[in-house]
């Protein structure tokens, strides 16, 4: 047997392989086995993400070779790991396929058959591994092979389109002078309720503080309409939901949860193992309709988890989760059906892996999908959206800028709420902005056709907590929770995520108090207005002092309001006038909109008609005449 010398050479080679192929390791990972498995943490896979070009959405022949193709990359088990977006309207708008790594066969353009690659507008690679170290839930990394160094070169995508999405600008909104006043009505004859509440709950009290009062005098009250939104079904498109929390404990919740992508909603440890997986979502669910937090609690919620089985939100799932919802707002028509959606996402897309310009590219046609199917939802009858802003904070040479007189955050740089311009959505889609209730000036995102907030700093919110305190931390900059927090299971939390559901539940209670849907928005942006001079329109309720128990109402309105004494009816006797009963009314001078006005995005200018309103006794019955 003849043995061969290993030259120098050799052992340089192995040795630089061992280092290439360990350059990514680190000492807490356990060794890495790349077979995709069902119920583990330990999944290394890649999913790949394909845009189909409208023309091919109801090709049954190219669904049939597309998904076929697929199927010879994806790994077992296939029917699991190959996921079609498709609705009988839309047709199939897109494909997820999870494949082992480095599956150059699928990843690069040279091996993509050009009868698949015909059909398709947008291909990406969407998701690497999500590690969860100790101590960072969330935390998502790109798995070892993904994780250092450029871009690939070979990441994929398609030429660019002829046209791409553009925005368009804003043509403004005018409310209905009578509409407006019949709502007004409607609201006035709807019963109200208050609740004492303890000092913290100031992001509750500012939303039922009536024009011309300060927060002392509402006396430590939260007023409400006694329905609650009772009959209003609100989606809840978040990351699901905890039900063993305490604040949503009472909440009507829909039994069917809505769950995105192919999923493993609960197969797998990552998903609903940890309680932190639904943080979010249950603070933003509470504040739609917790016992402490909501606004309105007798609003039946409906949980939409985007977030898939193994505990990512990532593209696919938010793509379908919308057109799950869109399905089921059909089936529930005539029902009201709010969504809210405290979420967002950018362009380029982060957290994806690939050049910018690959990145920008992918972004502009997701985003175009995206608005096809919210756009979808806004134009059926019986919904409503309401998106959050985004949370970029004002510029510090603008807070710097005493008295403050004009505080805006950094513009609006998230989808959805970048829709918000786009004068199809106006009457269907409310963009949420956030205010600090202590400042009364605006706190995150802005831009001109955001024309609600609510409060987005030191809100209350449903927190983890273990033996008694946080399971994480608060972040600096928030105060520790009182007593009062820790005992009901609360936490302050800051962003529009929480401004948002607070928006979503007042329409929900307008919606109960009897406004009808079609003209809710422009309803809900007539009755919000600043707190302190050049702050946001902040949302208010429309609860008026009048609606109070007289006991309650401040020293200073009762010598704002008017006596008048009008006739109720008359004797007539052959044609004669006899004999006038009147009787004595308190009113107070109210004003209501006549039109509600904005031009490429400004601000809103509201011309008003000045009238009396009773506010003690029923409207009087017109004047009888009695012939004798």
């Amino acid at each position: 047997m003849r043995i061969r010398t290993l030259t120098p050479r050799f052992f340089l080679v192995v040795f630089l392989d061992s280092i290439i192929n360990n350059a990514h390791a680190r000492p807490w990972e356990p060794a890495v086995n790349y077979t995709s498995k069902i119920g583990t943490l330990d999944q290394y896979i890649e999913i790949y993400y394909a845009i189909l070009k409208k023309e091919y959405r109801m090709d049954m022949e190219y669904k049939k070779l597309f998904l076929e193709w697929a199927e010879h990359y994806a790994l077992e088990p296939r029917q699991k790991n190959i996921y079609a977006t498709e609705h009988e309207s839309f047709g199939l708008l897109a494909v997820s396929i999870s494949v082992g790594p480095n599956q150059t066969a699928i990843r690069t353009k040279g091996k993509l058959p050009l009868e698949i690659k015909a059909g398709l507008t947008g291909y990406q690679r969407i998701f690497g591994d999500a590690v969860h170290p100790q101590g960072e839930p969330f935390h998502e990394d790109p798995p070892p092979w993904l994780r250092f160094g450029p871009a690939d070169h070979d990441d994929y995508y398609l030429d660019r389109p002829k046209r791409v999405w553009l925005k368009k600008k804003v043509e403004g909104m005018v409310s209905d002078a009578e509409d407006l006043k019949r709502n007004s009505k409607r609201v006035s004859q709807s019963p109200v309720e208050g609740s004492i509440v303890d000092e913290i709950f100031l992001d509750l009290q500012v939303i039922s503080q009536p024009p011309g009062t300060g927060i002392e005098d509402l006396q430590g009250n939260f007023w409400n309409f006694k329905t609650r939104g009772d009959g209003q079904l609100v989606y809840v498109v978040d990351t699901g939901c905890d039900m063993d929390h305490p604040e949503v404990s009472d909440i009507q919740f829909r039994k069917d949860w809505i769950f995105a992508g192919a999923a493993f909603p609960s197969d797998e440890k990552i998903d609903s193992h940890s309680a932190f997986n639904y943080k979010h979502g249950t603070a933003v669910t509470g504040r739609v309709a917790g016992k402490h937090t909501g606004v309105a609690q007798d609003a039946e919620i409906v949980i939409v988890k985007t977030s898939d089985g193994r505990g990512s939100l990532v593209y696919d799932t938010t793509i379908d989760a919308l057109l799950k919802v869109y399905s089921d707002i059909q089936k529930n028509h005539p029902r009201n059906c709010i969504v809210n959606y405290s979420a967002g996402w950018y362009n380029p897309p982060k957290k994806l892996y690939g050049s910018e310009s690959v990145l920008k590219e992918f972004g502009l046609r997701f985003h175009a999908l995206a608005y096809e199917i919210l756009s979808g939802i806004a134009k059926l009858e019986n919904a409503i959206l309401v998106a959050a802003a985004g949370n970029g904070e004002a510029p510090a040479q603008t807070l710097q800028n005493f008295p403050f007189e004009l505080v805006r955050g950094t513009p609006v740089d998230i989808y959805p709420a970048m829709f918000g311009g786009i004068p199809e959505l106006q009457d269907r889609f409310v963009v949420v902005g956030g205010y600090d209730p202590e400042s009364g000036l605006v706190a995150n995102s802005w831009a001109d056709y955001i024309r609600v907030v609510a409060p987005s700093v030191s809100v209350n919110v449903a927190g983890f907590y273990i033996d008694g305190e946080l399971a994480i931390p608060p972040k600096g900059y928030l105060q520790p929770p009182t007593e009062l927090q820790k005992k009901l299971q609360l936490e302050n939390a800051d962003g529009t995520s929480f401004a948002c559901p607070t928006v979503a539940g007042v329409i929900a209670t307008l919606l109960g108090a009897g406004v009808p849907l079609a003209e809710v928005v422009p309803y809900l942006y007539s009755l919000a207005y600043p707190r302190v001079k050049n702050g946001p329109n902040v949302v208010y309720n429309g609860i008026k002092i009048y609606r109070w128990p007289q006991s309650l109402w401040p020293s200073w309105y009762a010598k704002t309001l008017a006596t008048h004494t009008k006739p109720v009816s008359t004797i007539i006797m052959h044609g004669t006038a006899l004999k006038t009963k009147y009787a004595t009314f308190l009113e107070e001078r109210s004003r209501i909109g006549t039109k509600t006005i904005s031009f490429h995005g400004s601000a809103r200018k509201t011309l008003y008609t000045s009238y009396w309103k009773r506010v003690t006794t029923p409207t009087p019955p017109s004047i009888p005449t009695v012939a004798l």
